[in-house]
C-alpha cells in the first residue's frame, strides 16, 4: 500500500528519528510511503519498534510484511502542552495507539479529527493509514477510515 505523503500546514512538530541498524529497512518504507511491520518467521508474531529479534520467542528470523493500512484505535492521549520546541506550533494534536490488522501496535498522529471534540474519539474506531510530511519529514499518521476503506472487526 505504497502512497504519496499528504501535505499539511497543521502538521507541525517533529524530532528527526535516530535510525539503527534494526529499524533501517522501517525508515526505508516509510522514506517510500509504506508502512513495514517485522514479522517472525519462526512464531508469527508481528512487532513495532523494529527490534533485533522477536519479543515472543527471541528468534533472529524477522522479515518485513506491508501492513494493508487498516487497524483499530486501542487509546490516545490528546497533547495540549507542547513537551518540547518542535511541537509548540502542533497543539493540541492527538497521539494514538493504533492496533494495526496484522496485530502489531503504532503510535501516530490523528489527523482528520478535532481534538476539542470529545465525541470524535472512540475506543475501536476504524482508521486508514495516511503518509503526512510533518516538518519536511515524511511519516505515518492515521485518521478515521471512511466507508470505502472500512477496519476489519477486532480480534
Amino acid at each position: 500500500m505504497t502512497m504519496d505523503p499528504m501535505r499539511s500546514d497543521a502538521l507541525a512538530g517533529l524530532i528527526a528519528p535516530v535510525v539503527d541498524a534494526d529499524a533501517a529497512i522501517f525508515w526505508a518504507g516509510v522514506a517510500e510511503g509504506r508502512l513495514l511491520v517485522p514479522s517472525c518467521r519462526d512464531c508469527g508474531r508481528r512487532f513495532l519498534p523494529p527490534l533485533p529479534c522477536c519479543p515472543a520467542c527471541r528468534s533472529e528470523a524477522i522479515e518485513p510484511i506491508e501492513a494493508c493500512g487498516r487497524g483499530r484505535l486501542y487509546s490516545w492521549v490528546i497533547m495540549r502542552r507542547a513537551l518540547d520546541p518542535a511541537y509548540a506550533e502542533a497543539v493540541p494534536y492527538v497521539v494514538a495507539a493504533v492496533e494495526l490488522e496484522e496485530g502489531a501496535r503504532i503510535f501516530a498522529r490523528l489527523i482528520d479529527v478535532d481534538p476539542e471534540d470529545p465525541a470524535a474519539l472512540v475506543a475501536e474506531m476504524p482508521l486508514a493509514l495516511r503518509f503526512v510530511e510533518i516538518d519536511g519529514q515524511r511519516m505515518w499518521a492515521f485518521a478515521p477510515a471512511t466507508s470505502s476503506e472500512p477496519a476489519k472487526s477486532p480480534r
